[in-house]
């Protein structure tokens, strides 16, 4: 292999590691969740705790400042110029600024319990469950700092292991509690447990080799410049990815957000795929931005961006026909009428999925003022459309502003890296894959109006499979130079399953193509 192929390689061989990773710890965490939303008493509790989610997830981006992004980014840069004594002297600073975020955190927690309590959840009873996220905040952000110093330093596999123990310990001893009879507070203790392990282990295996003593090559100056305008576009970026669940719990109230709950939780089970593509893909892109430039970024993000489309797209049409099954398994028959949601909303994730590698480039690439233009424009759409619509749609509302929102940042993000000659356009990339998923969705819908059960779900997937990689061989979806990268990528006697594969999906022009 070149040394671009090698890249290539290198990018899917991370993501996939943190794929794995993520898939183990999302199937124990969807177990969890099947399992809370069955024993909490109404779609009221599981709003409180969908609440206690995102208010941890408010002071992991707020309470940080972007420095664990930082992280990344200039440790992956401070390896890629061989500085190993500037990469040390940083990983102190990574330290220190997460010790100080933790505990800032958990004391805003402490202080303003009544207040959010009263604000969001119509009660100051339930600050309690405020006070106890407290003990979970300081691990939680601690791994957040040291599992993306691992990612920076190059220890992707180790990033993704630790996150896979720490996250089935999160739902094993949240359902343990749970099962125990101690409700959402012992959800709330069991996740601190697993959080802790996880931040245990990032740090364990991040010190390994940067403890010793070292000479900064970061400047504060840099530093700021970096993370001031990625700082206001993660606080935008919250904002986004959250706006749906404060209008509802605002405008409408806890139950409704708690029968919103499972859609969300679907939607982040999917994201695993190109959220592991962007974690892997960040650090390369710096890399590769501080030597060869935009030659081998564009080459790494066509890569990406194929390949999300070609495994992606099939997955979140399967999931759109199957909706209500899907919700069936996960959080029971009460919460299934939420099935049109999913629907709509997976779709429109899994068309705009390629939204990842852009914005991993931009903040690769330090354009990070770009990119908060960007987030600021995704707002903004949000915020008007759910206003106008949350009162008379209700959930339908907000659905539909989410929808906007996720459409916009894909639009926007790729028409400034395409018009910065940065990637190459994305529509290029999903026509074939797009038809050969609808081709499939349409066989399986005539099916399942002949016999449609629960327990033969698992044989509708296979026959899906068979009829998209049967219509991406017809439609020449597959070329043999996309199958030749998956032969470098497997290891050893591995990269024969590809010699089959190459029979079913590529035709004979396809591999003169």
């Amino acid at each position: 292999m070149n040394s671009e192929e090698r890249d290539d390689v290198k990018v899917a061989r991370d993501a996939t590691s943190l794929f794995v990773m993520n898939i183990i710890t999302a199937s124990s965490s969807v177990l969890y969740f099947s399992v809370a939303a069955r024993i909490l008493p109404s779609p009221v509790e599981l709003g409180i705790l969908a609440f206690i989610t995102i208010l941890g997830m408010l002071l992991n981006t707020f309470g940080t400042f972007a420095l664990p992004q930082a992280a990344i980014r200039f440790l992956a840069d401070l390896r890629g110029k061989k500085s190993i004594a500037g990469g040390r002297a940083f990983f102190k600073r990574i330290i220190i600024a997460a010790t100080f975020c933790s505990m800032g955190s958990a004391l805003f927690l402490v202080i303003l319990s009544n207040p959010l309590a009263s604000l969001f959840l119509s009660d100051a009873s339930n600050a309690i469950f405020i006070v106890s996220l407290a003990f979970d905040i300081i691990p939680l952000i601690m791994k957040n700092f040291f599992h993306r110093s691992l990612i920076g330093q190059g220890r992707v596999k180790k990033a993704g292991t630790a996150g896979a123990i720490g996250g089935i310990s999160r739902a094993t001893f949240a359902m343990i509690f749970l099962l125990q009879g101690y409700g959402i507070l012992g959800i709330i203790f069991g996740w601190a447990i697993g959080d802790s392990l996880d931040a245990a282990l990032c740090f364990y295996w991040a010190s390994q080799g940067y403890l010793s003593d070292g000479e900064s090559r970061v400047t504060n100056k840099a530093l700021m410049e970096y993370i001031g305008p990625l700082y206001l576009s993660n606080i935008l970026n919250y904002l986004n990815s959250t706006l749906d669940r404060y209008v509802l719990l605002l405008f409408i109230g806890s139950a409704s957000l708690g029968f919103y709950t499972p859609v969300l939780t679907v939607i982040g089970l999917v994201s695993y795929l190109p959220m592991s593509v962007s974690s892997a893909l960040f650090p390369k892109f710096s890399q590769m931005f501080s030597g060869s430039g935009k030659d081998r970024t564009r080459r790494a993000a066509d890569i990406a961006i194929r390949w999300l489309y070609i495994i992606f797209l099939p997955i979140t049409f399967g999931i759109a026909l199957e909706s209500y099954y899907v919700l069936l398994l996960i959080a029971g028959g009460v919460y299934t009428s939420s099935a049109p949601f999913l629907s709509l909303l997976v779709i429109i994730y899994g068309i705009s999925s390629p939204s990842v590698v852009y914005v991993s480039i931009l903040m690769a690439h330090a354009r990070t003022q770009r990119l908060f233009y960007v987030k600021a424009v995704v707002l903004l759409s949000g915020i008007v459309t759910a206003i106008l619509l949350v009162n008379s749609l209700q959930i339908w509302g907000v659905v539909i502003a989410r929808s906007i929102m996720i459409l916009a940042e894909f639009g926007l993000s790729g028409l400034l890296l395409w018009s910065l000659n940065e990637v190459n356009f994305a529509g290029r990339f999903i026509v074939k894959p797009l038809l050969a998923s609808v081709s499939a969705i349409v066989v399986l819908f005539l099916f399942q109006n002949i016999w449609s059960q629960l327990f033969i779900l698992p044989i509708y997937a296979i026959l899906g499979l068979l009829v998209y990689l049967f219509s991406l061989r017809l439609l020449r979806g597959i070329r043999s130079s996309d199958l030749d990268f998956l032969r470098d990528f497997l290891p050893g006697k591995l990269s024969k399953i590809i010699d089959i594969f190459e029979v079913i999906l590529i035709s004979g022009k396809s591999k003169e193509d």
